[in-house]
C-alpha cells in the first residue's frame, strides 16, 4: 500500500478532534502505511494530550494565527508519498474513504484528487448542513462560483474545471491557474513530491489555493481527479460563528500577508468579478434573489437548511464591506 501522510492542523481543538481522529483511525487502511501529523499552533485544552495518547505525532508549528503556514511545516515534515490536509473538524464519512481518495494516483498524471461534495451527517447543526448544501463556507464565494465543492447532489464539474476523461466514475480534470475554484484543504489530496518542489522558504508564502497556483504552473499537464464522495465540515456552529472566522482569515491572509497572495476569490483587476460583485450586494441587500434560491434549494433537495442562504448573503457582505472600510480607515489613520 502507498504510505499516507495525514496532515492536520490545530489550535484548541478538542471538541472536534477526537471524532476526526477517530474516522481516521477507523479507516480500512494498513495503519503501518499512515502517518497521522498534528500541526499544532498552541492548544492548552488537551489536544496535544489528546492526541499524543492515540499515537498521534505531534508537532508545535507555532505561528499561532497562521494555520496556512503550520500547513506547510505538516508537508516539510511528513514522510508520506501521498499527503492528506484534514482540519479537525472533518469527520472521513466512510471506512473506505483513504483507499478512494488515493486510487486515482495509479495514473501518473494526476497530481492532486478532492471530493465532489461536502457532505452532511446528523449530528451537524443546521448552519453547517447548510454549507455542505452550498459546497462551501462563504455565500459571496459561492456567487463568484469558487467554492472548493460543487452543491451537494450537483453532477456539474466545479469552476474552471475542463474534463479530460471519466472512468469508473472518476472525473479527471485540468485546470488554469487563473481560473480554479478555492482547493487545498478539508480532505484534498496531493503527491507529496510536487508539493515538497515548491520548497517556500517562509511557511507564511504558503496558502493552499496559492500553493495549487504553483503546482498548476510548474506542472502544466497535470490533472485532478475528482472522487464522487464526501467530506463532512463541521466549519461553523451559527451564522455568526463563521462570520467571525472568516473575517479573521480575511484579516491575516488577504490583508497582513496580501503580498504573498496570487489567487484572489475576489479579484479586483477583473471585469467580470467586478460586475458580479456589485450585483452580490444589490441581491444581499435587497434580499429577493437569495430568498428564490433559498426556496429553490428547499424544493430541490427537500432540506430546509437553504433557509439560512439570504441572511448569510447579507451577512457575509455586511462583514467584507466593514472590514475594507476598517482597513481603509485604519491605513489612512497611520
Amino acid at each position: 500500500m502507498t504510505k499516507i501522510s495525514i496532515i492536520v492542523i490545530s489550535k484548541n481543538s478538542i471538541e472536534t478532534f477526537p471524532k476526526c481522529l477517530e474516522s481516521i483511525l477507523s479507516q480500512n487502511y494498513d495503519t503501518k502505511q499512515v502517518e497521522v501529523l498534528l500541526i499544532d499552533g498552541g492548544s492548552t485544552d488537551g489536544t496535544i494530550e489528546y492526541a499524543e495518547k492515540n499515537g498521534v505525532r505531534v508537532i508545535r508549528g507555532g505561528y499561532p494565527d497562521n494555520q496556512e503556514a503550520r500547513r506547510y511545516i505538516g508537508v516539510k515534515e511528513s514522510g508520506g508519498e501521498i499527503l492528506i490536509f484534514i482540519d479537525t473538524d472533518n469527520v472521513l464519512p466512510e471506512r473506505n474513504w483513504i483507499k478512494k481518495m488515493i486510487q486515482p494516483f495509479v495514473n501518473p498524471l494526476v497530481g492532486c484528487s478532492f471530493t465532489k461534495w461536502y457532505g452532511i451527517d446528523d449530528s451537524m447543526s443546521g448552519v453547517d448542513k447548510y454549507y455542505a448544501l452550498m459546497g462551501g463556507n462563504d455565500s459571496v464565494s459561492y456567487y463568484l462560483q469558487k467554492n472548493d465543492r460543487v452543491p451537494l447532489g450537483n453532477l456539474d464539474l466545479p469552476y474552471g474545471a475542463s474534463m479530460v476523461s471519466k472512468i469508473n466514475g472518476i472525473e479527471y480534470v485540468k485546470f488554469n491557474s487563473e481560473k480554479i475554484p478555492a482547493l487545498g484543504c478539508n480532505g484534498f489530496a496531493v503527491r507529496s513530491a510536487l508539493m515538497k518542489n515548491l520548497n517556500y522558504k517562509n511557511p507564511e508564502e504558503f496558502m493552499h489555493i496559492d500553493a495549487n497556483v504553483d503546482l498548476i504552473n510548474q506542472n502544466p499537464e497535470m490533472e485532478y481527479a475528482i472522487v464522487k464522495t464526501t467530506i463532512v465540515h463541521n466549519t461553523g456552529k451559527t451564522l455568526l460563528g463563521n462570520l467571525k472566522k472568516r473575517n479573521k482569515y480575511k484579516t491575516i491572509h488577504s490583508d497582513k500577508l496580501n503580498h504573498y497572495r496570487k489567487y484572489y476569490i475576489y479579484d479586483k483587476r477583473s471585469l467580470l468579478d467586478n460586475i458580479k460583485l456589485l450585483l452580490i450586494i444589490i441581491s444581499a441587500l435587497t434580499i429577493v434573489i437569495p430568498m428564490i434560491r433559498a426556496i429553490y434549494g428547499v424544493i430541490k433537495t427537500n432540506r430546509i437548511e437553504w433557509i439560512y442562504h439570504p441572511l448569510d448573503l447579507l451577512g457575509m457582505v455586511s462583514m467584507y464591506g466593514y472590514s475594507v472600510v476598517h482597513r481603509k480607515f485604519m491605513q489612512n489613520r497611520n
